[in-house]
């Protein structure tokens, strides 16, 4: 296969949307008597950070623990081999997750699968038809644990 045509292949998988991409899953664990302040300051500071892309993945309880999972997408299978800019700041913005959330058990974590409990508690908080504030979700989790 030529070079011309490997890059028209690419640019089609593109174009339809089929690239595949590198997400990564973080963990936030605050104590439950905590966490409502812990989700406002994770969200104050994913807004802050707008360049890479941060999903909330999953929300849940262990322990007494809250369970916030981050999905960080690092970019398509080729930016994350050749170290793409894309990539680099959301390997920084995972360092700086870790480091400023240290106190909370900040952990890498398989993402949580689409149908599970958490994944469908996050999706109602971030874009479900009865959307709630992440603050109010997390009070009503606390409340349960």
């Amino acid at each position: 296969m030529s070079q011309y045509e490997s890059d028209q292949i690419k640019s089609s998988i593109n174009a339809l949307g089929l690239d595949r991409h590198v997400e990564l899953g973080l963990t936030v664990s605050p104590l439950a008597s905590v966490a409502t302040s812990t989700a406002k300051a994770l969200a104050a500071y994913l807004d802050s950070h707008p360049v890479v892309p941060v999903r909330l993945a999953g929300l849940g309880t262990q322990g007494g623990r809250v369970v916030f999972t981050l999905g960080v997408t690092m970019g398509s299978l080729e930016d994350v081999k050749t170290g793409a800019p894309g990539a680099r700041e959301a390997v920084l913005l995972l360092q700086s997750l870790v480091d400023d959330f240290a106190a909370h058990d900040p952990a890498f974590a398989i993402l949580p699968e689409t149908h599970s409990l958490e994944a469908r508690l996050a999706h109602e908080v971030t874009v479900g038809a009865r959307r709630v504030e992440l603050a109010t979700a997390v009070e009503r989790l606390v409340a349960a644990v």
